[in-house]
């Protein structure tokens, strides 16, 4: 994908997805985008078993998360030890994915975390492709950015994608 600016500039994407495996083996993929909520479920032996598919508008980053996108770091190994120095990426992404993540528990439902809200939520859908239920979390995270989210059939993880600090894992309860 790639996005011109009315200066000249070009911002380019490459495609990203997400996927998830639920214990019978079944496949899921959803693709990462700024504009498509795309999942495709697949069943060991090929099969389409899961399609789901709705466009949305662009929702802007804003200020912070495009200011702490930009920041990068560069690590150097060699024999005489490591260096470390950070520069600014020209070349931020202006808009929020709308689908972040999937996941898929052991009631047979797919999480799919959205990131055109403020804070994370998900979308849950049965394997019909109906939509259940939207869990919205009562956690304040303290960073720029939503953390990284797993979903697993004993529970949800969330952890920071880029800890300035150190790592932090919140085991989080579904109620």
């Amino acid at each position: 994908m790639k996005v011109s600016g009315g200066g000249g500039t070009e911002i380019s994407r490459t495609a990203e997805v997400s996927f998830d495996v639920d214990l019978e083996g079944n496949v899921f993929i959803a693709e990462v985008s700024d504009t498509l909520m795309s999942i495709s479920g697949f069943s060991p032996h090929r099969d389409t078993i899961f399609h789901l598919s709705e466009g949305f508008e662009r929702v802007p980053k804003s200020q912070a998360e495009i200011d702490a996108g930009d920041l990068g770091l560069s690590v150097t190994l060699s024999d005489a030890g490591a260096s470390a120095s950070t520069f600014r990426n020209e070349e931020v992404f202006p808009w929020r994915n709308i689908t972040e993540s999937i996941g898929v528990d052991s009631k047979k439902r797919i999480w799919v975390e959205m990131g055109d809200g403020e804070y994370p939520y998900f979308r849950i859908y049965d394997y019909s492709g109906e939509l259940v239920a939207v869990a919205y979390l009562e956690v304040e995270f303290g960073m720029v950015g939503a953390p990284s989210f797993s979903i697993t059939p004993w529970g949800m993880l969330a952890y920071d994608r880029d800890p300035i600090d150190y790592p932090k894992i919140y085991l989080m309860e579904v109620r």
